[in-house]
């Protein structure tokens, strides 16, 4: 990602997508999260969202 972005990048991502915590959202943005597309939505697992219980979210 681009390093003098990466703020902005992760504040549209957030209002464009308020049901992503912003947490998960940068990790996302940065290649900590592994995703995979299903059609139209992207989809991923994040283990912090819920205490360590895997979660899955798909966006589109």
């Amino acid at each position: 990602m681009f390093e003098n972005d990466r703020e902005a990048i992760l504040s549209v991502f957030v209002a464009s997508y308020p049901g992503i915590p912003a947490d998960t959202a940068h990790r996302l943005l940065n290649g900590e999260i592994a995703y995979q597309i299903e059609g139209e939505d992207v989809v991923f697992e994040d283990a912090v969202l819920h205490e360590n219980q895997h979660q899955r979210l798909a966006y589109s």
